[in-house]
């Protein structure tokens, strides 16, 4: 799964947990991750030059709280984004966005940079303010049935192209929407995965195996040649225009449910 998508999931299940359930704990990063820091919109004082800025994210979780939060979603605008650019830090319209009693919102948008001394990530979020919370903001809807629906399509098509390793990659994230009881979380995420219920960390998990968007040995990469040689370039893009709004839908509807 794109690195970006999944570190917000893992922060708005932590301030869900913290601020709404009462579960204290430090939140812990990841293995890549150096730095999460937290710009807000407003300035430390009347006199400071300077936004408010933590870099922690349990301390930005409490500022949250003591401003009144309501609500904490993930927002990823599917239409602005392109599946090409998904391996690419940076590259997707997405971000946290937060609601609060006095009716206010904000937008979270993250920024990231690679440190090279440490081989890790810094990751940047910086508040903007929004003027209103459009209504499709808070609606997410449970797309199990189209996400299904392309995952079976485009698994018959990676196996008529030759990419057999692809094609058993989404047979894998459809049996696990297909399976009723709690989905095996895999290894990478134990620790660090949302805590949703059953049926959405199916597709949490179903849309994180699917998620085979990026750079050098993607889908994005050899099987885009080879559905060329086989002169179905068309149907390539179709598929994985639909497969990944289906995956980003579906983090959504996970994550805010």
């Amino acid at each position: 799964m794109n690195g970006q998508l999944y570190q917000m999931a893992r922060i708005i299940s932590y301030v869900k947990k913290t601020n709404f359930c009462g579960q204290e704990s430090q939140f812990i990063k990841s293995d890549h991750e150096w730095l999460i820091s937290y710009t807000f919109a407003d300035k430390r004082s009347s006199s400071d030059a300077e936004n408010e800025t933590v870099n922690d994210t349990s301390e930005w979780s409490r500022i949250l709280s003591s401003k009144g939060l309501k609500k904490i979603f993930l927002l990823v605008r599917v239409s602005a984004n392109d599946p090409r650019l998904a391996g690419f830090a940076n590259s997707e319209s997405q971000g946290i966005v937060t609601v609060y009693d006095d009716g206010k919102a904000s937008i979270w948008i993250p920024g990231w940079e690679f440190d090279n001394s440490r081989g890790m990530w810094n990751i940047y979020y910086t508040e903007k303010v929004l003027n209103d919370v459009p209504a499709d903001y808070s609606t997410f809807e449970n797309n199990i049935d189209s996400f299904r629906d392309i995952l079976r399509r485009i698994q018959v098509f990676a196996n008529e192209i030759g990419a057999k390793g692809f094609s058993s990659m989404f047979h894998d994230a459809y049996m696990t929407l297909e399976k009723d009881e709690t989905p095996v979380i895999p290894k990478w995420m134990n620790g660090t995965v949302p805590k949703l219920n059953d049926d959405a960390l199916r597709m949490f998990i179903a849309a994180s195996k699917a998620d085979v968007f990026g750079g050098m040995g993607s889908w994005n990469d050899d099987p885009a040649g080879m559905a060329h040689a086989a002169g179905k370039g068309e149907l390539y893009r179709a598929l994985s225009n639909e497969l990944y709004i289906q995956i980003r839908k579906a983090v959504m509807y996970a994550v805010n449910t």
